[in-house]
């Protein structure tokens, strides 16, 4: 399971069903399960397992990704009108009526999050960060004249400090730490131009 993940496990004599209710999970299914299919549940709809490896993503205000990376996995959207069956190397996302068009999938960057490594390509600033945040225990945030800023590159995640020193070497800007207990412990980050460098204090 990714960072943030909320997931209820129910296993019972016809099938095996995951229910994501927040986050991510990368789901390997043999043939083990008895006959029992493999059911990923979200509120848009079902993900349903043919022998396969896949992941899973549901954030709160998007829809329902899948990656599949062996195997199969059909798509059924819990209003649609159609399923829709993924092969190894698509992926895509539904709602609960839709989905959409399958793209190319990658498992070494799209479920890098394995390897504690988050990969991004091309992507603005402000939604780096907020995926970086996924994993972080301080709210992580930037300037809105930095927002559009983009970057591409393979952040290990063990040291979410270090990402940020990092991306703001790649971008000029520099970080700004907002503490609590007057500079005794960091509270946020935020990713601003390049200036005097400042520490602001919390009560």
């Amino acid at each position: 399971m990714n960072a943030s993940t909320v997931l209820d496990i129910r296993f019972g004599s016809s099938e095996r069903r995951l229910r994501v209710i927040a986050g991510e999970i990368l789901v390997q299914s043999g043939k083990e399960g008895g006959g029992r299919p493999l059911l990923v549940e979200t509120p848009h709809g079902l993900a349903t397992a043919l022998g396969t490896r896949f992941s899973v993503r549901l954030d709160a205000d998007g829809p329902t990704r899948v990656g599949v990376y062996e195997g199969a996995v059909r798509l059924a959207p819990v209003d649609g009108q159609r399923s829709l069956v993924l092969q190894a190397g698509q992926k895509s996302s539904f709602d609960r009526q839709n989905i959409a068009e399958p793209q190319p999938a990658r498992e070494d960057s799209d479920a890098a999050w394995v390897d504690e490594v988050l990969v991004t390509r091309d992507k603005r600033l402000d939604d780096f960060l907020q995926e970086l945040g996924r994993y972080s225990v301080h709210p992580l945030s930037c300037d809105d004249d930095v927002a559009t800023l983009r970057l591409s590159g393979a952040y290990p995640l063990a040291d979410i400090a270090k990402v940020l020193d990092n991306v703001a070497g790649l971008l000029s800007l520099q970080v700004q730490t907002v503490s609590r207990l007057w500079g005794c412990r960091a509270a946020s980050y935020r990713l601003v131009r390049a200036g005097p460098q400042k520490i602001m204090g919390m009560g």
